[in-house]
């Protein structure tokens, strides 16, 4: 098995659990865009029930990664039961933000007035994702879902100009290919990972 797997995930807990406790003592200090911010935990969380799924069949401790897993999980479940309806709004304050800014860096990268490098990503797709899955349990979504499909198309002929086109790409490859393969996804709008069904 792969020590650096193993640490790995056991990082990602770490920083899961850390991003609740930072959450809750900084409240009053939330910004959509800065040190803090509602939607950490939330975005700390995604994947981690898929990583601890892909070890399940080389890793002794996988049980263990659930218990702690589900321990945090509680953990969220407190702070939110706590904070209630203010946190949530803020929840959906920062979801129309990033999809406002998905917006912007869209129009700006088909003017090229945005320069996207490999390892940057204006576009907070995967951070949208997330807070779509999470926010359907108690905000209707519809019509920001239906707005994100289209700068999903929108961004996809930017990153895929037709063929024989004199169009000049606005998108860096690595950008472009990060972002194209989560638009693709059917799941990608509103998917979430299945807990329910780990152990089967």
């Amino acid at each position: 098995m792969d020590n650096d797997q193993i640490n790995y995930l056991r990082h990602r807990l770490e920083r899961y659990e850390k991003s609740i406790q930072e959450t809750d003592e900084h409240f009053d200090q939330l910004e959509c865009f800065g040190r803090y911010r509602a939607c950490s935990p939330f975005f700390e969380k995604s994947g981690i029930s898929l990583l601890i799924d892909a070890l399940k069949s080389e890793c002794d401790e996988c049980d263990i990664f659930w218990q702690e897993f589900d321990r945090i999980n509680e953990e969220l479940t407190s702070f939110e039961t706590r904070k209630g309806h203010v946190y949530r709004d803020l929840l959906y304050a920062d979801l129309k933000s990033y999809v406002a800014a998905y917006h912007s860096a869209l129009c700006c990268a088909d003017i090229s007035l945005l320069s996207i490098e490999r390892d940057h990503d204006p576009f907070k797709r995967e951070e949208i994702r997330v807070l779509l899955a999470e926010l359907q349990k108690d905000h209707d979504t519809r019509e920001i879902e239906i707005f994100v499909t289209s700068l999903d198309r929108q961004f996809l002929q930017m990153a895929e100009p037709a063929k024989g086109s004199s169009s000049k790409k606005s998108l860096a490859p690595g950008c472009a290919d990060r972002m194209s393969s989560i638009v693709r996804d059917d799941h990608s709008l509103i998917g979430g990972e299945n807990e329910q069904a780990r152990r089967a």
